[in-house]
């Protein structure tokens, strides 16, 4: 009975011994990564035509910008506000920190844009948004768009351009 029981105890100690070193042979961390992210911005903006009007080029003689336009890109269900993640970009042809008009037509000019406090805004840049949203959840980003003289004398003529703007989701 002694031998039974001591074959036992050491059949017992051999396998603790046989499962220490297998899970000591198989211990390996594994490491977790990812982000939590609001859901994703509803653009509710396709298009914007933005009006910049008539302007006489002596306008800009003596000043840098013609008067400031206001525009919106409108959004809804986006966490926005000092804690958003939510960046917009506008893109284009760029001429001097502004965006380039159109060819063969009036020179010397570009458009700038500006945000909501008139604070400019350099092409390709990304720049947070800071709106409040309604109770319906949309929200209004306010931008304001204006004519910059990039050359001494502003030749006339049609001063368009098209410019492409990205919200990004970090």
């Amino acid at each position: 009975m002694k031998i039974k029981l001591m074959a036992l105890c050491v059949l017992i100690m051999s396998l603790l011994v046989h499962a220490q070193v297998i899970a000591a042979g198989a211990l390996t961390e594994l490491h977790f990564s990812g982000t939590m992210v609001d859901p994703p911005c509803q653009l509710l903006t396709k298009a914007i035509r933005v009006q910049l009007g008539n302007v006489s080029a002596s306008e800009l003689y003596n000043t840098r910008y013609s008067t400031l336009v206001p525009f919106k890109i409108q959004i809804k269900n986006c966490v926005v506000g000092n804690q958003s993640n939510v960046r917009v970009r506008f893109v284009g042809p760029i001429a001097v920190r502004a965006f380039r008009i159109s060819r063969y037509r009036a020179r010397g000019v570009g458009i700038v844009l500006f945000n909501s406090r008139k604070a400019r805004l350099d092409p390709g840049q990304l720049y947070p948004v800071n709106a409040v949203a309604d109770a319906s959840g949309i929200t209004d980003i306010i931008f304001f768009a204006a004519y910059q003289k990039l050359r001494r004398n502003v030749v006339p003529g049609q001063a368009n351009a098209t410019i492409t703007f990205e919200l990004t989701h970090i």
